[in-house]
């Protein structure tokens, strides 16, 4: 029997630990725990509006071999099973 690891992972996941939850459930023996990540692959695009709210987005598109794309608030733990 082998054993299992366990991803935690919240809208505060960001960035490259999106990217890691993303490969990782895709791996066998793996389980993602906690909330939905916040999303975001890397390289941040900033800048100020006209109004002065500042806007920051990742402009660089990528997905998953299943189409989905991990830089959207994404990758939501599986449900939790009772033992």
């Amino acid at each position: 029997m082998g054993k299992t690891v366990i991803v935690l992972a919240n809208r505060s996941t960001f960035s490259a630990a999106n990217n890691f939850v993303s490969v990782m459930k895709l791996l066998p023996g793996v389980r993602v725990v906690g909330a939905t990540t916040g999303g975001g692959s890397g390289m941040p695009y900033s800048s100020e509006l006209p109004c002065g709210w500042s806007v920051r987005f990742s402009p660089v598109r990528c997905s998953t071999q299943s189409a989905v794309a991990p830089n959207t608030a994404s990758n939501p733990p599986k449900a939790a099973q009772s033992t």
